[in-house]
């Protein structure tokens, strides 16, 4: 786990050359963005930082969903959450607090859920050029914690292929991550990419991330 900021911790995965990355990042609450819209500007933002043409940012998009963080009456909801985070929760006192001091609802602490691929533009060149583009396969979850004004953005990102920067290669490509395995700790058991929470495409090492996801220490947020 390699620290690059106050507020992000970094791993990669080298034993296999996957070269997939693990990002968790503690940010600023985005008061502007509401939840429903969350996906996509949070998956905008990333593609910003990739380098990725303005024009295919929202092409390989590929699912997107927002999931309520408390129980509540409707149990196929509920279900849901403690499938995708079944050790995650929020303090009684946190929530009791926002309610006391926050005109945000409580309602409003969700799980965001994207997928999709990128094409990162070595050196951020502009779409114009003909230079390759690494293709990135993305797994997003974002934790809007209104509790404590905060976006926890986990984000599992793997190399797939290498595609050009071109329009049609970029509608024509399809992600390759379902049979790819990562070997975890170098011991020979791997993990293989592909699965399902529900009706949606996620990683079984994406699963196994948010499976065992936990929040031990709520001061660190201030």
């Amino acid at each position: 786990m390699n620290k690059n900021a106050d507020n992000q911790e970094v791993y990669q995965d080298c034993t296999e050359e996957t070269g997939a990355v693990l990002v968790v990042e503690i940010l600023e609450y985005q008061h502007s963005v509401t939840n429903d819209v969350a996906p996509n500007f949070f998956w905008m933002d990333l593609a910003d930082s990739n380098g990725v043409p303005m024009d295919q940012r929202h092409n390989n998009l590929e699912n997107s969903e927002v999931i309520n963080l408390l129980d509540d009456e409707e149990d196929v909801k509920k279900q849901r959450r403690h499938e995708i985070l079944p050790n995650f929760s929020i303090p009684s006192s946190l929530l009791r607090k926002n309610n006391a001091t926050s005109s945000i609802n409580n309602l409003h602490n969700v799980c965001c859920l994207t997928t999709g691929i990128q094409n990162v533009v070595q050196g951020k060149e502009g779409h114009e050029t003909a230079a390759a583009a690494q293709c990135i396969h993305i797994e997003m979850c974002i934790l809007r914690l209104t509790v404590v004004e905060t976006d926890l953005l986990i984000t599992l990102s793997v190399p797939t292929t290498t595609a050009t920067t071109s329009r049609s290669s970029n509608n024509e490509q399809e992600a390759t991550t379902k049979n790819m395995d990562i070997d975890e700790g170098g011991n020979g058991n791997t993990t293989t990419f592909g699965g399902t929470i529900g009706d949606k495409q996620y990683s079984n090492v994406f699963q196994q991330i948010l499976k065992s996801f936990q929040i031990k220490d709520w001061s660190l947020f201030g």
